[in-house]
């Protein structure tokens, strides 16, 4: 019996399978394959992409694989991002499909690399804003980096859109950030006269706004980088700060291509969140703050001539202080406002400059609502500012120079400012009441010569400045006209070779009573001795003052026991030009009715050429017998 149904359930068998293995189909209708291995099942699905809502390609993709084959959609003025299923960006190098799939383009508004630091112009197209940075590509110059640069950048921008909020995402999106990184000043220049358009440039020296000039038989050649500033006869188009993740001092500068809005945002630039706006990435609320109108209720008196005074109240940033009108006359010079009367300048200014709040906050004290502005007028026929810098331009030499001059115009008052510095610190030591100017020949390459054809940046004359470091002489463009004649006289002066200049002491000895025997032996040589120190001479070496700088020294003896004629004999010295120190006087020396020199400095003083109790009196006072008066003769009396 049981032979009987074995067909008959082979049969069926064979129908079941056969049965179980009919092709599969998915939601598209696509055979997903047959066989007898189950294995090799494959499902497949339908993956749509669309952009704006409309069909824009289908893709049947196997389950479990990646999608490929799908060419990025465009839109004007937009840069794709990437697709989207729902709210999540997909990557389809990674997306594994699992399911029938809608994926939707994601774009945003295409503003470019919007840090980029090495834009390039392009003909014809005009910008929001242009900035440009340097870096030697030589040397170590501004030390700016890429990444200081664009954090910069990311400032500047905030800055902008908290300044004026409606400012739109184009007008964001069309500042240029330009590398103008090149071997030397020059090739800037070049580059950023080329595309004259450039707002404002950072990591630049001082020397940008420098026309470069060709070497001459009487001057050197100067570099620079030849662009001119916004304005260029204001040395506040450009300053000095720390920038960089180094923290390296370099200049920004505001062209004479600037626009107003470029104008602004260097003036930002140069307040103290600007200047951070160059070290580190500054917060919203920062800048927020530092565009904030600030609201204020400052008095401030502006003290004219004779008792009266000009009044403002400053309520905001955009008040202008009113000035009296001060009458000068050709031979003074109007410096700035003091916050005393015959103080010392704490705003330089011009005599009709505006003022405005952000000059005048610093000098509120706490505790008070009123500020006073004396001017500050100087009276000289001619003022002469000299560089001096450690051992190169020392200030030694300066003085003798001060004081050499001084003795060849008797009958002129003569100003001399000494200012120390480097080619950086110098020229910013200048007052608005500069004539002339020596120094290095670096720092006076930044300043403008008065009338260069026939007195160009000249080389000092032989024996005035004898240092390592040849000084440089110039008439500044800003000599006043009425002085611009002595100008031009000190000009060749100190262009010639240095004329003779004597250090001279008249000892009044009485016989052997104040001066001792033997003293002015042992006093000459300890004052000599000074002089070789103050000048950085020696005689044992040879190198004595007389060689080197053309200066002598001499003494002479005044007879007689009366003070009164003591003081008419010494003023007699030397044609009437008198002696420079007396040793061994009375403390009667400056009494109006005695000695009769008022004012001199006098001090009795131990010295072992000296009876006690004796003085010694400096009459002609400069920088050589100051030092023997206060070196040799007080210190040692001390």
């Amino acid at each position: 019996m049981k032979k009987k149904f074995l067909p008959l359930f082979g049969a069926m068998m064979l129908a079941l399978t056969v049965g179980a293995c009919a092709p599969k189909k998915d939601s598209s209708g696509t055979d997903t394959g047959s066989g007898g291995d189950t294995s090799e099942v494959v499902t497949k699905y339908t993956v749509t992409f669309y952009v704006e809502n409309e069909r824009y390609a289908t893709k049947i993709v196997s389950e479990g694989e990646h999608i490929t084959g799908v060419t990025d959609p465009t839109k004007e003025g937009y840069k794709f991002v990437g697709w989207l299923e729902g709210e999540t960006l997909v990557d389809l190098t990674t997306y594994v499909v699992r399911k029938d799939t809608r994926l939707d383009a994601s774009f945003e508004v295409d503003e470019g690399d919007v840090l980029s630091v090495d834009d390039v112009k392009e003909a014809g197209k005009s910008y929001y804003l242009v900035l440009g940075w340097w870096e030697s590509t030589e040397k170590v110059t501004s030390a700016l980096t890429k990444p200081d640069v664009r954090v910069f950048y990311d400032n500047i921008r905030r800055y902008l859109q908290a300044k004026d909020p409606a400012a739109t995402d184009a007008e964001l999106a069309n500042i240029q950030f330009r590398n103008y990184s090149s071997a030397n000043v020059a090739a800037l220049g070049e580059m950023v006269n080329g595309d004259a358009d450039v707002d404002i440039l950072i990591g630049v020296g001082g020397n940008i706004n420098t026309v470069p000039q060709p070497a001459t038989e009487t001057s050197e050649a100067t570099t620079g980088a030849g662009v001119l500033l916004y304005d260029d006869d204001n040395p506040d188009y450009k300053f000095q700060t720390e920038m960089g993740s180094t923290a390296k001092k370099r200049y920004v500068a505001c062209t004479s291509y600037a626009s107003e809005l470029g104008a602004e945002t260097y003036n930002w630039i140069k307040s103290l969140t600007g200047k951070q706006a160059l070290v580190r990435e500054l917060t919203d609320e920062e800048i927020a703050e530092s565009v904030k109108p600030v609201e204020a209720n400052i008095t401030v008196k502006v003290h004219g001539e004779g008792d009266t005074t000009v009044d403002t109240v400053l309520e905001d940033e955009t008040t202008v202080v009113g000035l009296p009108t001060y009458t000068l006359t050709d031979d003074q010079a109007f410096l700035g406002f003091a916050t005393q009367k015959d103080g010392k300048v704490v705003i330089e200014c011009k005599p009709n400059e505006e003022l405005k709040l952000e000059q005048i906050l610093p000098l509120v004290e706490e505790g008070s609502s009123t500020v006073h502005l004396y001017p500050v007028i100087v009276h000289a026929d001619l003022v002469t500012y000299i560089q001096v810098q450690g051992t190169n331009l020392t200030r030694a030499e300066a003085e003798l120079f001060k004081a050499r001059a001084i003795a060849a115009y008797p009958d002129k008052d003569l100003v001399f400012k000494i200012r120390e510095g480097d080619s950086t610190a110098f020229p910013k030591a200048l007052d608005t009441d500069a004539d002339l100017v020596i120094g290095g020949n670096k720092p006076l390459n930044t300043f403008k010569v008065k009338d260069k054809d026939n007195y160009p940046l000249t080389n000092a004359g032989a024996k005035h400045f004898a240092n390592s470091t040849p000084r440089k002489v110039l008439i500044i463009d800003t000599v006043r006209d009425g002085h611009l004649d002595l100008a031009k006289s000190l000009f060749a002066f100190a262009t010639s070779d240095a004329e003779q200049f004597e250090v001279h002491a008249a000892y009044w000895p009485n016989g052997t009573t104040w001066v001792l025997e033997g003293g002015k032996t042992i006093i000459d040589a300890g004052m000599r001795a000074r002089l070789n120190k103050y000048l950085s001479t020696s005689d044992e070496e040879g190198k004595t003052f007389e060689e080197i700088y053309n200066v002598v020294f001499n003494t002479v003896e005044v007879a007689g026991d009366k003070v009164g004629k003591l003081g008419d004999d010494t003023r007699a010295l030397r044609d009437g030009k008198g002696t420079d120190l007396i040793i061994g006087c009375g403390g009667n020396i400056d009494d109006p009715a005695k000695g009769n020199f008022v004012g001199c400095d006098k001090k009795m003083v131990t010295n072992e050429g000296l009876a006690d109790n004796r003085y010694v009196a400096l009459i002609h006072d400069n920088g050589l017998t100051r030092d023997i008066f206060e070196n040799y003769f007080v210190a040692a009396a001390q």
